[in-house]
């Protein structure tokens, strides 16, 4: 089975929840953008393609500091809510279209970015197209945000509610180990590709407070949550709320945003 067609599920899924997506997910450091923008050298005369723009979290960072873009998002609902987060910023078009599909130019573009949203895209066709699209010294940067382990009696309460409801497997966040794995993963991914280097890798430690209810929605804005069975997923999230309520109603979750900066080959 290809890459797509196991991702089709979980993709089909946002169309349903674009809106509570929108609403709790996180959004970026600013010091990525810029450092995205010291790297590639940006001008206001840059050219700029983002795939996978969500619901314009990381679009409208870029494109509050005055750079034309264009956004890519096959969701309907995505794109949505997209153009109406962005109405009034001016030099942003958001096309309802996939990477893998969509024609341009060779060498159209100087930077192409992907937000959370890489690791939807068919490998070796998406390194291929960024390949195509981007001028001699364009750059791809890939970033992704990464939960980091929370204190222990609270990692170790969600461990034991996670492994009852959650198909067995513990909480889900990147602890040195993991974060070094998926790391190499990921930078031996780019450099198989053949046609990218790692050029930079920059890391970004922030964190965001969130109440046990707002957490639960957050929870519920990822795909592989809802997709649980309806007991489990209930069971799940009455879990952790009362965790987080134990814990004093607050839970300071850490993350990590990683980012690569992939020179062309």
């Amino acid at each position: 089975m290809s890459q797509q067609a196991t991702l089709q599920p979980r993709f089909r899924s946002f169309e349903s929840f674009a809106a509570h997506y929108d609403s709790i997910r996180p959004g970026y450091p600013e010091a990525l953008i810029t450092d995205i923008r010291r790297y590639c050298c940006l001008t206001p005369r840059s050219r700029i393609l983002e795939i996978g723009s969500g619901t314009g979290k990381a679009t409208g960072l870029f494109a509050r500091h005055g750079f034309s873009l264009t956004g890519l998002e096959p969701s309907t609902a995505m794109a949505a809510i997209a153009r109406l987060n962005l109405a009034g910023v001016p030099g942003v078009s958001i096309l309802e279209a996939s990477f893998e599909d969509i024609e341009f130019p060779a060498g159209a573009f100087d930077l192409i970015f992907a937000a959370q949203s890489f690791h939807w895209v068919d490998t070796a066709a998406g390194f291929r197209k960024a390949h195509q699209l981007l001028h001699e010294n364009g750059t791809l940067a890939v970033f992704w945000n990464l939960k980091r382990p929370l204190p222990s009696s609270m990692q170790h309460a969600f461990d034991e509610i996670y492994r009852r409801h959650f198909r067995g497997k513990p909480w889900f966040c990147m602890d040195e180990d993991g974060l070094n794995r998926s790391d190499r993963q990921r930078h031996d991914r780019i450099e198989a590709s053949g046609l990218f280097s790692v050029a930079a890798k920059h890391t970004y430690e922030w964190s965001h407070n969130y109440t046990s209810k707002d957490y639960v929605r957050l929870l519920d804005s990822y795909t592989d949550h809802r997709l649980l069975p309806d007991y489990d997923k209930q069971k799940l999230y009455d879990g952790v709320a009362t965790a987080i309520d134990c814990h004093g109603g607050i839970i300071n979750l850490p993350y990590v945003t990683v980012a690569y900066m992939c020179a062309r080959r």
